[in-house]
Parts: C-alpha cells; sequence; structure tokens
C-alpha cells in the first residue's frame, strides 16, 4: 500500500489511552500481520497479494474482540459502527467494500464474530483465523479464502449468516445454531441500543431490484391468516438473488 512502509512498524501517539485507541491498535496489528504473511513471509509466487477489504477489515475488528475490546467489553466505537451497519443494511454488500465504507464496519465484524466461534466450523477459533491470514497456504482471498476453512460454498455461509442475523438468538451457546452467539442485536451496549435489522412485512409484490450488490441481504416475513396455502411474490430485477425460506410455524 502507498501509505504503508511494508515493514512491521507501527506510529502511535503517545499519551491516547483509551478502548478506541488500545482498540485500533490491534485491530492495525492483524493488518500488518496479514499484509507480512502474504507478502514478505509466505511469497506466494513472488506476486503481491492483498487480502480483499472486506475479509481483511473482519479480521481486524474481530481482533479488538481478541484483545478484549469489543462490544460486550464495552467499546463504544464497536457498538456504533454495527449499529451504522443495520440502520443502511438495504445498501450494503458484505463482500463489496463501499461506497461509504464507514457503514460496512459492522457487518464484517459480525460475520466474522460468527465465523469464528468455536465449534462452529473449527473446534478452535485461532485455527479460523490463522488460516485465513494466511490465504490458507495457497494465497486465497475473499470468498474462496473462507470457503477453504468452512468446506462448504460460501453461498451457503451467507445463508446461515443471514438467518443468524434474523433470527437473533442471542442466548444460545451453541456452535450449531443460527446466531451471532452472546450479542443480542437488540441489546443496549455501551449507551447505545442496537435496532436490530429491519423485517420487512410482504403484503404486495416485492422487488429487490434497489439491491446493489452481491452478498446483500434482505429481510422478509409473510404472516399467514389462517389459510391452507401462504403465497407471495418477489423479483429479483436485474441482479440474480437466492432465496432462503423459513417457517416459524411449530
Amino acid at each position: 500500500y502507498k501509505e504503508s512502509h511494508e515493514g512491521k512498524i507501527f506510529y502511535i501517539k503517545y499519551g491516547m489511552e483509551d478502548s478506541t485507541t488500545f482498540g485500533t491498535l490491534a485491530h492495525e496489528f492483524q493488518h500488518m500481520i496479514n499484509y507480512y504473511q502474504k507478502n514478505k513471509s509466505l511469497l506466494y509466487n513472488a506476486q503481491t497479494i492483498n487480502e480483499e477489504t472486506w475479509l481483511n477489515e473482519a479480521l481486524s475488528k474481530y481482533s479488538e474482540e481478541v484483545c478484549g475490546y469489543s462490544i460486550l467489553d464495552g467499546d463504544y466505537n464497536t457498538t456504533s459502527l454495527v449499529k451504522l451497519s443495520m440502520v443502511n443494511n438495504n445498501y450494503l454488500s458484505l463482500t463489496n467494500w463501499g461506497p461509504n465504507t464507514l457503514h460496512c464496519y459492522g457487518q464484517v465484524y459480525l460475520f466474522m464474530h460468527f465465523l469464528a466461534y468455536p465449534g462452529r466450523y473449527n473446534s478452535d477459533s485461532a485455527n479460523i483465523t490463522r488460516a485465513l491470514v494466511t490465504g490458507n497456504g495457497s494465497g486465497l482471498l475473499g470468498e474462496a479464502n473462507v470457503e477453504a476453512v468452512t468446506g462448504e460454498p460460501f453461498r451457503l455461509t451467507m445463508a446461515k449468516f443471514a438467518l443468524s442475523l434474523f433470527l437473533n438468538n442471542y442466548t444460545s451457546n451453541s456452535p450449531t445454531a443460527y446466531c451471532i452467539n452472546n450479542i443480542n442485536l437488540k441489546g443496549k451496549y455501551n449507551g447505545l441500543t442496537l435496532p436490530g435489522y429491519t423485517i420487512e412485512n410482504i403484503s404486495n409484490p416485492v422487488s429487490l431490484s434497489d439491491l446493489p450488490y452481491k452478498n446483500s441481504v434482505r429481510f422478509f416475513k409473510k404472516t399467514a391468516g389462517g389459510e391452507g396455502n401462504v403465497s407471495f411474490s418477489i423479483t429479483a430485477g436485474t441482479q440474480p438473488a437466492t432465496l432462503w425460506l423459513f417457517d416459524e410455524r411449530e
């Protein structure tokens, strides 16, 4: 990167001692390790390999959690970024970084929290993050990098993550549950109340033409009125869409 010395060096203003500063240091430390592993240590075909921004930032936000600067540890910055992602969810893609990058941090953080939860895809979250940082030893990036640690198509992982956001079953500690474990997406943390992800009630045909990129997520709910069959209409627009159905009836 043009802003980098391409070395293991940090510059920080002396005397800045608060949780955001320390969390930022953990965040940038991951970026340094990620760059060094891919470009200085492993030297994949002597080419410059930089992780896709969304996954690199997801790893860095998760590094803050590992070092004790997360939502549950009282970090206001992470809480505010998660709230910002929720409010702007209809205009975000998990894997396309932008156009307003500030809106993206909260969503990628939740994804990495979901992905690295012990037992979900590996018994040890460190094994997940280590593999992603090294590109799984093969210089893999982005979606392919995630697929290598999950052993499943990325679209399936994305669907599980989306369902976890929808259900908000935060009290579960089960690694197989659909949830963002321990984080209440409608809870109050650090003086901020998270609004959760908007679930739109279907009353008329719905068009998804305003979804900006692939790996965007929208949530809809159709309430049955006692009839035997329930029908609804969703149109994908110009972008292809995958529809996952969840039946809440017992």
